[in-house]
């Protein structure tokens, strides 16, 4: 591995001309204004930005790169998110201009035809023992990002950001519970049994709100997406999917929720392409709103930190 400080621009630029669908002079635009320390991975295929504050972004199913000693993976969906690279380098950025320093981001630029680390290591690489070792590299420096932001902050917010091409143009944010549970009304989805299967459930110990109040009530970060023009569900306005199609979270937030130490709140974030991935405009204006309402929500909700 290699650790350097360098201009966003410059980590993507191993690859980004050689990308047709990649405009990196508009990278080059968003970024140039942003020095951030990085270590990649060799070949440079995964890449941990190294955070100031409590908050980890990572991003799966972006990638471009198609390495010719990865076989393509057969089985499972195979099809990258389209544009959410490009979102989660546009929430990055804003939330490094909001807040004046950086999160911790772990990025794959590997094409989910090749690898998809949203899953478990046999699903994620279908038996290439290469795209395995990638899998390993991306989950052990999400690993190491939360428990350094753990062990300096003693709190975590873990984002995984996503894509979805459902009928219902609005975002999804997944918890871990599905819309069978989301349907249930406050008092039984504020079960403890649900409590625990939820990647909310040290919040809950946290902040001594139930469940429902945190995924659904009026300070939730639906309601609050709600409140910048997106239409979101779990929120107040949006309790539950019903009968509609829904993500309620995968493998990585899952995995990355159970921890021994400290508060983590981890959610997966599904976002849909009109209005938010559509232009080079809607990537950016969704990366400022998202770090305004961070912001907001971590005063609210860890204002002594």
């Amino acid at each position: 591995m290699k650790t350097s400080v360098i201009y966003t621009l410059l980590f993507l630029t191993t690859f980004l001309h050689a990308q047709n669908d990649f405009d990196y002079r508009w990278a080059d635009s968003l970024f140039s204004e942003v020095q951030i320390g990085s270590i990649f991975s060799e070949r440079d295929l995964i890449q941990q930005i190294k955070g100031e504050i409590p908050v980890v972004i990572s991003a799966p199913h972006g990638g471009y790169l198609k390495p010719n000693d990865m076989k393509d993976r057969t089985k499972g969906r195979v099809n990258q998110d389209i544009k959410t690279l490009e979102l989660s380098l546009s929430i990055i950025n804003s939330i490094h201009k909001k807040f004046e320093k950086t999160p911790y981001a772990v990025i794959n630029r590997i094409h989910r035809k090749k690898l998809d680390p949203n899953r478990d290591r046999e699903a994620a690489a279908q038996g290439d023992s290469t795209a395995e070792k990638y899998w390993s590299i991306f989950h052990d420096y999400i690993s190491a990002s939360i428990n350094e932001a753990l062990d300096r902050f003693g709190y975590c917010l873990y984002f995984d950001i996503h894509a979805h091409k459902n009928k219902v143009d609005r975002i999804e944010l997944g918890y871990l519970l599905d819309a069978s549970i989301l349907a249930l009304p406050d008092s039984e989805l504020n079960d403890e049994v649900f409590v625990e299967k939820s990647s909310y459930r040290l919040m809950t110990r946290h902040t001594g709100k139930s469940l429902a109040e945190l995924i659904r009530g009026k300070t939730s970060f639906g309601q609050m997406l709600i409140e910048q023009g997106y239409e979101t569900v779990p929120s107040k306005k949006i309790p539950s999917p019903i009968t509609e199609d829904y993500f309620a979270g995968g493998f990585n937030t899952e995995t990355h929720s159970v921890i021994k130490k400290g508060v983590i709140a981890a959610m997966q974030i599904e976002t849909h392409f009109k209005g938010i991935r559509d232009s080079k405009e809607n990537i950016l204006n969704f990366g400022q709103k998202f770090s305004e309402i961070l912001y907001n929500y971590m005063q609210l909700y860890f204002p002594e930190k």
